[in-house]
């Protein structure tokens, strides 16, 4: 996951293997969230300081329902079919098959 790339600076979750014998699940995770959230907390603090305005976070963002996906016309062509024979819009189409 990338943060901040204008700063060069990134943040990186990493999976941690499941043979760390002296932490239980439990505790392992609350060791891993807490830094996480230290180390948000240190960013954004840092962004603060230098002026720097803090993303919104994007279960806060508005979307429009919109957005533009490339195909090959290959693909294109083949959907736009598939669509007729349902007797439903490439649009309804693809939501569906996105939303499955």
């Amino acid at each position: 996951m990338k943060f901040l790339q204008e700063k060069r600076r990134r943040l990186y979750l990493e999976a941690i293997p499941p043979c760390i014998p002296s932490l239980k699940q439990g505790a392992l995770r609350y060791f891993l969230l807490a830094g996480i959230r230290k180390t948000v907390k240190d960013i954004l603090s840092d962004m603060r300081e230098s002026g720097e305005v803090a993303p919104v976070p994007l279960a806060e963002k508005n979307y429009s329902g919109r957005f533009v996906v490339r195909v090959p016309p290959e693909v294109h062509r083949e959907l736009a079919v598939h669509a007729a024979e349902q007797g439903v819009s490439l649009n309804r189409l693809i939501s569906s098959k996105l939303a499955a």
